[in-house]
């Protein structure tokens, strides 16, 4: 572009050369030099006139043709080639007056195809008219110099050849703006403006620094760790996750090297990983190790590690991605003691589950797999997807799996054909996943098979009823919405929206949801919009709303920003819980309530556990066994009577098999020594696999009433022996009798003397 420009004006001084030489300054009706020479570069160069004056036009051309009678041929030759230069180049090339408010004079062909204008659509039109006004201000800061020294007649040589270079907005036809980058030139009385419309980069630089920040910002907000070091291992750069995961500051850790952070059972594998493969190749394997945070625990990680190269190609440091695996190694060794029970419930699964292995022939398969294709496992064991694949499926099928394979995606869910034994055909559902080792290689593929043939002849009989297919936001049984995110404002709603507020639809989508004071609490909706402005969705919050009869509604609410017919819009999810919540709210007075009875009764209440060891004791274990609840819990209790040891667990033994039992009395002994009678009655429960939970046990402290029989015993033996020996017996029977029947009262009896 700039080439061009010289070029111009190398033409231009040239002409001005060869028109001082003709006899153009003798023509009688020659007008004043700057006129004169004007007019020239704009007529013949152009072919343009300067005014629209129809008589002017016609007194310009006879000169033009007077001149060109007597214009050598190197002028011809130049000024041909001068305005090819100017019709033709793709840049946007434009005259204007040279004052205050300049106006166009001449415009190339390329305004029209770059800005949409005709010629006639701006010559005579002032230039600033079609200028951003933030920029004006900056084009006539520029201009103004020259413009003044013009007025003044003081514009000096050094003036009339500066080229002044100047970025600005100019507005095209269809009202759209487009960066151009401009030349400006005095050229006679005129300002010649050459540009190039830089939109397109301007838009690209734009995007570039938009993408350095989403970059900065993704470094920021990694959960992994980054840290880079020099080739002395001192850490020199790290990111947040980084300094959470080890508990430094950044300070602390730039005068720590890796070696300082790492156990020494690990210098020697990490050094050999260094040499080779990061040196040789410039990364390394994902490999484990450990760290040693500052309060000196261990934390496992895994990394890759990177090759840093200066200018010259030369290694100048280590950079590497870092992520604790801390709670995936716990996660894999509750994995391995589970791997029993979670077999079992495999093979027992309703739903067809399979396992194969990476040449994708079938390792094991559970029953309900065996039962929808009708092969046995150990035929399967033989078979890979492919045999049991309906052929038109194999491609989609063997696709996906590899895309499983190489790490693309973590599962996929695919409705496909299968072919039974039988041959039958059925459509079955299926979900693949992958089972990978610590490099993220997969080690088995596992399958989930649902047969679907039933559904799917649902699904195509319902596709014929137009009225029985709807979609899944106008049928859907929970609550949904789409609202504008800048004013609050309905833009759709589903049937059970409005039975869950109250409103109306058309009640709904004429008003935002602050003229609805739908909002118990108008705090929960900045907080939300905050969120969702943030972080894009929110999901399982709970907040309260307000129903149109004026009840208070309690939602779990979902939401997620979307685009709706180009607006910024919240697709939001309200579950109703409000009941829930009730039932939630009686049942923790429930269970006050009955903790209440439990911790006051005088009874004590025990939960045993399968092993015998005491779960839970009520505090009457003070009064009655004299010992604190902590002193039994967890402890197998040592509180019998020896005589009557063997009689407890013989009832242990019956509550463990699920037996119950009731007012099994036997003796114990407090903690302070105390020998006291007690009533056990137990009943057994069972969780839902049928074992055993624990035994609920109520022992009553029955020692008074105890005594109070041993008493009556003793009485009644007296009385008898009365009847025999005693000469005033009649008066003893009456009194003994009186005692007898007292005590009967107290043991809640019948009198057994009712007369006396």
């Amino acid at each position: 572009m700039k080439k061009e420009s010289e070029d111009i004006k190398e033409i231009e001084r040239n002409i001005d050369r060869l028109l001082s030489k003709t006899t153009i300054g003798s023509s009688p009706i020659l007008r004043s030099e700057n006129q004169l020479r004007t007019n020239e570069c704009t007529e013949t160069l152009y072919e343009l006139p300067i005014d629209q004056n129809e008589k002017k036009k016609q007194n310009t051309v006879q000169i033009e043709q007077q001149n060109n009678d007597q214009r050598p041929d190197g002028i011809t030759e130049l000024t041909e080639k001068y305005r090819l230069i100017a019709l033709n180049t793709s840049d946007l090339i434009a005259f204007t007056t040279f004052d205050i408010n300049p106006t166009f004079t001449f415009v190339s062909p390329s305004h029209k195809k770059i800005l949409g204008y005709k010629e006639n659509e701006l010559l005579g039109k002032p230039g600033l008219d079609f200028i951003h006004e933030s920029d004006v201000e900056r084009l006539m800061e520029l201009l103004l110099p020259y413009i003044q020294a013009k007025i003044n007649n003081t514009l000096t040589n050094d003036m009339l050849t500066t080229t002044q270079n100047i970025d600005y907005r100019f507005r095209d036809k269809s009202g759209h703006w487009h960066f151009l980058k401009s030349t400006v030139d005095i050229v006679k009385n005129e300002l010649l403006f050459i540009s190039k419309d830089i939109t397109e980069y301007k838009k690209a630089e734009d995007a570039l620094v938009e993408s350095e920040r989403r970059y900065h910002n993704l470094y920021n907000n990694l959960r992994d760790g980054f840290a880079a070091v020099d080739m002395n291992g001192e850490i020199t750069e790290c990111n947040p996750a980084f300094i959470d995961m080890l508990g430094y500051s950044i300070d602390e850790l730039h005068s720590l090297t890796y070696d300082d952070i790492t156990p020494k059972k690990w210098h020697g594998l990490e050094r050999q990983i260094l040499e080779n493969q990061v040196k040789k190749r410039g990364y390394s394997d994902l490999y484990e190790k450990e760290y040693k945070r500052k309060d000196g625990r261990i934390i496992p990680i895994e990394l890759q590690t990177y090759i840093i190269k200066d200018n010259q190609n030369c290694h100048c440091g280590y950079w590497a991605f870092i992520r604790d695996i801390s709670i995936r190694k716990k996660m894999d060794a509750e994995q391995k003691e589970n791997e029993e029970r979670i077999k079992a419930i495999v093979m027992n699964a309703p739903i067809g589950i399979a396992v194969c292995g990476k040449d994708k022939y079938f390792i094991s398969a559970n029953e309900s797999f065996c039962k929808i294709l009708g092969f046995s496992e150990n035929e399967l064991q033989k078979m890979t997807f492919k045999d049991i694949t309906h052929g038109d499926d194999i491609y989609e099928s063997n696709r996906l799996i590899q895309d499983l394979i190489n790490g693309k995606v973590t599962y996929f869910t695919l409705d496909k054909r299968y072919i039974k034994k039988d041959k039958n055909m059925i459509f079955g559902k299926v979900i693949v996943s992958a089972i990978r080792d610590q490099q993220g290689s997969p080690t088995y593929i596992i399958v989930e098979l649902e047969d679907i043939t039933e559904h799917k002849k649902m699904v195509d009989a319902l596709k014929k009823s137009e009225e029985k297919f709807m979609k899944a936001f106008k049928s859907s049984p929970v609550a949904i919405s789409i609202t504008r995110i800048d004013d609050g404002r309905f833009l759709e709603v589903n049937k059970s929206l409005e039975h869950l507020i109250g409103y109306s639809r058309d009640e709904l989508l004429a008003k935002t949801t602050i003229e609805l004071n739908i909002w118990v609490d108008g705090n929960d909706r900045k907080l939300l919009f905050e969120t969702l402005s943030r972080d894009g969705s929110v999901y399982n919050h709970e907040y309260r709303f307000r129903s149109k009869n004026g009840n208070i509604i309690i939602t779990r609410y979902s939401g997620e920003v979307i685009d709706f017919s180009g607006e910024h819009a919240v697709l939001s999810v309200l579950i109703d819980i409000t009941n829930t919540k009730k039932a939630d709210d009686l049942l923790r007075d429930s269970e006050e309530k009955y903790r209440s009875i439990v911790e006051n009764t005088q009874d004590i209440i025990m939960l045993t556990n399968p092993d015998g060891r005491v779960g839970y004791i009520s505090p009457a274990c003070r009064t009655v066994l004299e010992y604190q609840p902590d002193d039994l819990i967890g402890k197998t209790p040592e509180i019998f009577y020896p005589d009557d040891i063997e009689k407890v667990h013989c009832a242990l033994t019956k509550a463990l098999q699920g037996i119950s039992g009731s007012n099994y009395q036997y003796r114990i002994v407090t903690k302070d020594r105390k020998i006291k009678w007690v009533s056990h009655s137990w009943s057994s429960i069972f969780n839902e696999n049928h074992n055993l939970k624990y035994i609920v046990s109520v022992i009553r402290d029955i020692t008074d009433i105890k005594l109070a029989e041993q008493n009556l015993k003793m009485k009644i033996e007296e009385l008898e022996k009365y009847k025999s020996v005693t000469i005033n017996r009649e008066i003893k029977m009456v009194q003994l009798k009186k005692e007898i029947n007292e005590l009967c009262k107290q043991l809640h009896l019948d009198p057994k003397y009712p007369d006396s």
